[in-house]
């Protein structure tokens, strides 16, 4: 079944989290307002690219306090959310 990950928030935020989330398994559909969707063959894809767009952001800057990650859920990072949907 197709996931999406909504990702929302400042352009520039929400530009970073899509640079470290999409990859080539995935369908990228900008939206108004710098806003973008991604779209995944399946949730266990789409689990694993917001895991691994977590540890990209987190090995680029390792005392970034603005990063939150809720496993199989979201990944925020200052101002830019990104949900599976």
């Amino acid at each position: 079944m197709k996931t999406t990950i909504s990702i929302t928030g400042q352009p520039m935020s929400a530009g970073k989290l899509r640079n470290a989330i999409e990859s080539t398994d995935c369908i990228n559909v900008s939206s108004h307002f710098n806003n973008y969707t991604l779209t995944f063959p399946n949730k266990k894809t789409a689990i694993k690219a917001l895991s691994e767009g977590y540890k990209s952001l987190k090995t680029f800057d390792p005392d970034d306090t603005n990063l939150y990650y809720s496993r199989g859920n979201s990944l925020t990072y200052d101002a830019g959310r990104a949900v599976i949907n």
